[in-house]
This record gives C-alpha cells, sequence and structure tokens, in this order.
C-alpha cells in the first residue's frame, strides 16, 4: 500500500531508472555515450500523483507537490554551477530560476502551460512544447526535465534525447527527475 512506500526512491531506484532508459533505447545511438556519462536520473518512486498528467501551477499546487518541487530543485542544483547556461523543461512557474537566483547567468524555460513569452532579469520564459516550440537558442550548460519525462509520449521521446543531445553543451549535464523508476 501507499503507507509503506518510501517518500523518495533511493540508489536502487536510480540505477533501475537509467536501465530502464537505456533499455527503451529512446536515446539515438549518436548520442548515447555522450547523454549517458551527464546524465543524473532521480526518482521519487512510491509517491501516488493527484492529478493526471499536466503541469501543476501555483494555484493547483498542494503542500505536498510544493515539498516535491523542492526536492527535485535541491536534487538537480549540484549540477548546475555557478554561471551557467540552464535550460528548463517543463519549468512551470519558474521555481527553479526563483532558487538559483544570482547564481545562473542565463536560464531559459519552456513550458506548454504559458500563455505568452516574457523575460524576468536574466530568464527568458517561453510558452510552448519541448522540443518543437523551442526556437534555435544555441547550447546550454545544463538542462532540466523535473517529472517532466512522463509526460512525454512514447513516440516522441527519441526527438527529446536527440534535441537535448544536440542543446547541451560538451561536458553539461542533462538532469531528469521521475516519479517513478517505471517512468
Amino acid at each position: 500500500g501507499d503507507a509503506g512506500d518510501e517518500l523518495f526512491g533511493g540508489y536502487d531506484h536510480y540505477r533501475k531508472t537509467q536501465r530502464l532508459w537505456n533499455a527503451m533505447g529512446w536515446i539515438p545511438e549518436a548520442c548515447r555515450g555522450r547523454l549517458a556519462r551527464h546524465l543524473k536520473i532521480v526518482s521519487s518512486a512510491g509517491l501516488k500523483w493527484g492529478r493526471a498528467g499536466g503541469l501543476a501551477r501555483e494555484h493547483l499546487m498542494t503542500p505536498l507537490d510544493r515539498l516535491l518541487q523542492r526536492w527535485r530543485i535541491a536534487t538537480a542544483r549540484p549540477y548546475i554551477p555557478p554561471g551557467a547556461r540552464l535550460l528548463d523543461v517543463g519549468c512551470a512557474d519558474g521555481a527553479l530560476f526563483k532558487q538559483l537566483a544570482g547564481r545562473i547567468r542565463q536560464g531559459v524555460g519552456i513550458d506548454a502551460g504559458l500563455r505568452r513569452a516574457s523575460r524576468k532579469h536574466n530568464i527568458r520564459f517561453l510558452p510552448g512544447k519541448f522540443p518543437d516550440g523551442l526556437p534555435h537558442l544555441g547550447t546550454f550548460d545544463v538542462i532540466t526535465l523535473l517529472a517532466l519525462l512522463e509526460h512525454i509520449p512514447q513516440k516522441g521521446l527519441k526527438r527529446v534525447a536527440q534535441r537535448c543531445a544536440d542543446l547541451l553543451k560538451p561536458g553539461g549535464w542533462l538532469v531528469i527527475t521521475v516519479p517513478s523508476p517505471h517512468a
């Protein structure tokens, strides 16, 4: 039952998720080695989500949603070096950028739920779905997909992986969190 589930998956869930990613074969061979060296997948297995699909918005987020969001950001933070150029796919309300204020050089957030493009200081927010909705904006030191991978249809995973490989600078990080090792 839910009561006995761990709040966050441990190292075993991380390894299972990484194996799942590789077994799924949706990372194109041309970028598999490059992404695998710079990939961090974290699982928050055992959690049951209150709504099916979609991205949470400020007015829809429960205290548990906020807790999980803070955990995901804290998990991603060590892979986002000071002065980094960051792409946050599924940026929602921009919480990652709020917590990294002053730490990153530049940020781009894309989210299908945004109504219009906007800019706040060194952060640019774009409405749209990744990868097709992101215009050419150069490469990034870090790309994050926090609690987003499970929302991408199976047929779109190869395009997402290829676009991430194309947008990631050599030595950069692709940081992914998933709610389950079977996402």
